[in-house]
């Protein structure tokens, strides 16, 4: 058995949030499977997206995010500017967004559109960089169960480094994680489960 630790970048803090889901060694890591899968969509223009459905857009932070505190919940919001269009972002429990989210730079929000009289609204879309959303178009994309204080993204590559690791393991395994298509994905869970 091969402890968390020994991967590139996790500490004894990190351990022990990947402890929280059940996960102490590389072997742990291999075999936590996705909860579910996410096919992104390509960006499109604000215009072009059928409110309150799924998309991806580019918008370009207007100014510092704005963070408040209701109770024990963090509340941050942020105007968005999306090919003339005003965009309001909000996101609860993340405050670290209030220093991370530069004005003047462009970030791809994932999420659903809402309009809200004037202007419309996302509610916790999920935030990429341009050149790494264009990375994760054409694949299916695991979706793990997390905890407070690690990312989908954190847990991904987790487990992508721990395959060098894990020695042995049946590239069914690997499929059930990054798989390179539907047919390929339902190939590793039949024979996974039988």
């Amino acid at each position: 058995m091969t402890l968390i630790t020994s991967l590139k970048g996790i500490g004894e803090k990190t351990a022990k949030l990947y402890e929280k889901l059940g996960i102490t060694t590389v072997e742990d890591a291999v075999f936590y499977f996705p909860r579910d899968y996410i096919t992104y969509s390509p960006v499109v223009s604000p215009d072009m997206t059928a409110t309150e459905t799924v998309s991806a857009i580019e918008a370009t932070v207007v100014k510092r995010p704005l963070m408040k505190r209701v109770r024990k919940l963090s509340i941050t919001s942020v105007t968005l500017s999306a090919e003339g269009m005003h965009i309001t972002a909000t996101f609860f429990n993340m405050p670290y967004l209030s220093k991370s989210l530069i004005p003047g730079r462009s970030y791809v929000f994932y999420g659903k559109i809402i309009p809200e009289g004037d202007h419309y609204h996302m509610e916790q879309p999920r935030i990429f960089s341009r050149e790494d959303y264009e990375e994760l178009l054409g694949h299916i994309n695991p979706v793990y169960s997390l905890t407070k204080g690690l990312t989908n993204s954190a847990v991904t590559k987790t487990i992508k480094r721990s395959f060098d690791l894990a020695g042995d393991v049946e590239p069914e395994v690997y499929d059930m994680h990054f798989p390179k298509d539907e047919e390929t994905l339902l190939k590793a869970r039949k024979k996974l489960v039988y």
